[in-house]
């Protein structure tokens, strides 16, 4: 771990800077009624600095208690 950036979390200003979205996964052969379901289950997505992409809540708990990429370890800090 990039132990220059342990001593650091993320501020809310910087995680909110950081690009999300949500997405759904579409079946081929999807009726109605799996595409309501599908609806219902739709994944939050934040792309970090080097466009690596985490569960939001996931990287979040991350990202409050380390300012750094959980994959490559480069400090968000140093964008």
């Amino acid at each position: 771990m990039n132990m220059r950036s342990s001593d650091r979390a993320t501020s809310d200003n910087q995680m909110s800077s950081l690009c999300s979205w949500k997405f759904k996964r579409i079946k081929e052969n999807a009726t109605d009624s799996d595409s309501d379901s599908a609806n219902d289950n739709k994944e939050e997505v934040r792309k970090l600095p080097r466009s690596h992409k985490f569960h939001f809540n996931c990287v979040d708990q991350w990202l409050h208690i380390i300012s750094c990429c959980p994959l490559c370890k480069q400090d968000l800090l140093r964008r």
